[in-house]
């Protein structure tokens, strides 16, 4: 890996500032689940095209390893979001209450410890949430909680069911529709017909995203798995959405919780 860079990012407020309130805005996130050691390269790449990233880092991840404490520092100090991932990666809608209340509440209190400051991104375990957990996640003090719903572009959205446009990996579109399904996502599944008409190919998919939301405003939320990434030798891939849609005028690259206060209450 080549040396970490530290970047300085603007309030999100900052960088509305100077925009006309008739103006559409167009806004690109992304976030990283799973909290594995190669988010590191992620954020590195993030870094060399101007962008940020929410890394969603639980304690624990089952057999795969989760990045130390010192690594969730590095990437908090190059300029990235950290945000929750619960305590153990457990599927939180199969818990009783009480013990999906400790994997939210101990994994915040645990990132808080590390980096010294608020944590209050959450990131549901296999976009795995109901209206339970949902609840849980308020009362543990999380302002936003990011799902796998995907397909979506708007910005007014329930903060505690963040959706998500297109992950970093080339589902076939039979899976994409069952997940969807599944999911209750029959919103999504129409933007992806309007938009992609029904593209697969995450590098194709993301060009058609962000060529709309800069022509007609709304957010583009990429996501992935950087063990899944170096796991399907899907690093080109990654870096070909990064290359079209960085360094676009007038758009704005934030993290999660940048994108939140974006929007306002």
């Amino acid at each position: 890996m080549g040396m970490v860079k530290t970047l300085r990012f603007a309030k999100a407020e900052d960088l509305m500032a100077n925009r006309s309130p008739q103006a559409q805005v167009a806004t690109i996130t992304t976030s990283w689940d799973d909290g594995h050691p190669l988010d590191i390269r992620v954020a590195e790449l993030l870094t060399s095209y101007g962008m940020v990233g929410t890394f969603y880092v639980p304690v624990s991840c089952g057999k795969r390893p989760v990045m130390p404490r010192e690594h969730i520092y590095t990437l908090r100090h190059m300029g990235m979001e950290i945000g929750s991932h619960t305590l153990m990666h457990h599927e939180l809608t199969k818990l009783a209450p009480d013990k999906a209340r400790i994997e939210l509440v101990q994994s915040k209190e645990y990132l808080e410890d590390v980096l010294g400051e608020p944590v209050t991104s959450l990131c549901y375990p296999k976009g795995k949430f109901n209206q339970k957990v949902r609840s849980l996640a308020a009362e543990a003090a999380y302002t936003l909680a990011r799902t796998t719903l995907a397909f979506h572009t708007d910005m007014d959205f329930d903060p505690l069911c963040m959706p998500v446009s297109l992950q970093v990996f080339p589902h076939t579109p039979t899976v994409h529709i069952k997940h969807a399904l599944k999911e209750g996502n029959l919103r999504g599944i129409a933007n992806w017909y309007k938009l992609g008409r029904l593209e697969n190919d995450p590098v194709k998919l993301s060009r058609l995203i962000v060529d709309h939301i800069q022509n007609y405003g709304g957010i583009c939320h990429i996501w992935g798995h950087s063990w899944e990434i170096e796991q399907c030798g899907l690093w080109k891939m990654l870096e070909e959405i990064l290359q079209h849609i960085a360094h676009r005028e007038g758009v704005l690259y934030l993290t999660n919780a940048q994108v939140l206060a974006q929007i306002g209450p």
